[in-house]
């Protein structure tokens, strides 16, 4: 006699979920470089840069301050009188990693650069000080190359637009500087990320 098995369905599978949705990556970071201004000045000045870093997803929002130690400037007829310049800025920038790899992102930046531009004259009779608010909104690339986790190299490249230009004038000698229409700027530094 035929024996029949019984047949009992296997238990249904549970349902396939939707993949867990991905955590946003966050972190905090810090760095310090040097930079090369070109346009602010007559001729190419370094520039000491430190700045802190906000990181989530693929926004970066920076607050920077940038430094331009003392730097001669002489007047265009009179090489024994002219200025002696110093700047100092911060800015805040957002920032947007078009390309991500493995070790590296790419990012587009945009943001505003406040600060002051101080002179003292030299070369005549009565030097006087002089200072002018800068205001430059800014653009800028930049690549983020991850080293050995936390440390990181970071390489940019961009133009300033400053606004409201004044130019500095010597007593008795006539115009000393006045910042060009559009700045250059470019750096590289190191930073650490946590």
């Amino acid at each position: 006699m035929p024996v029949r098995a019984a047949f009992t369905p296997a238990p249904a599978s549970a349902p396939l979920g939707r993949p867990a949705a991905s955590h946003e990556r966050f972190g905090l970071g810090g760095g310090a470089g040097l930079g090369l201004d070109v346009g602010a000045f007559d001729a190419p000045v370094a520039v000491l840069r430190v700045w802190a870093t906000l990181l989530v997803g693929r926004y970066r929002f920076d607050a920077a301050l940038s430094h331009v130690p003392t730097t001669p400037i002489a007047a265009p007829d009179r090489p024994a009188a002219g200025g002696r310049f110093t700047f100092v800025a911060g800015a805040a920038s957002a920032c947007l990693a078009l390309l991500s790899w493995t070790s590296a992102t790419a990012a587009a930046c945009a943001g505003l650069e406040l600060g002051q531009i101080s002179a003292e004259g030299y070369g005549v009779t009565r030097p006087r000080e002089g200072r002018a608010l800068w205001i430059a909104p800014q653009a800028k690339l930049d690549l983020t190359l991850l080293l050995a986790p936390p440390l990181a190299l970071r390489l940019d490249a961009g133009a300033e637009a400053p606004l409201g230009r004044r130019p500095f004038v010597l007593e008795n000698v006539g115009v000393v500087h006045e910042p060009s229409p559009l700045v250059g700027r470019a750096g590289l530094g190191a930073e650490l990320r946590f």
